[in-house]
């Protein structure tokens, strides 16, 4: 086993570690901020994370830090994450269940899956 693959699996532990916290954190938030501003404050910050994507070089030309990657990776994860969550929420809230239509919950459920 290679000492990379090693480090890789320690940094895909701890984002997915960090994204628990966010969740856990989100959901306590919930009993004092409404849904949609969770949302738009989540989306926010993860448009502001994907910034960080974007390798700009530094003074010497050379590569960025892999810190700020992960930072990167860490905050548009466990955002998009948690946004997904809401959507799929709502979007099942809104499905008609038992209707024969396309907006039905049996089709959202079979959509969602595909």
């Amino acid at each position: 086993r290679s000492k990379l693959a090693e480090q890789i699996g320690y940094v895909l532990t701890g984002i997915f570690l960090i994204t628990a916290f966010v969740g856990a954190f989100i959901w306590l938030l919930r009993k004092q901020v409404s849904d949609f501003s969770l949302m738009i404050g989540m989306a926010m910050i993860s448009i502001s994370g994907a910034v960080l994507f974007v390798d700009f070089g530094g003074a010497t030309g050379g590569h960025s830090s892999p810190w700020l990657l992960m930072l990167a990776d860490v905050t548009v994860y466990s955002c998009m994450f948690q946004l997904t969550a809401f959507m799929e929420g709502i979007a099942t809230e809104a499905a008609l269940p038992g209707s024969t239509s396309y907006c039905s919950l049996e089709n959202y459920v079979v959509m969602r899956n595909l």
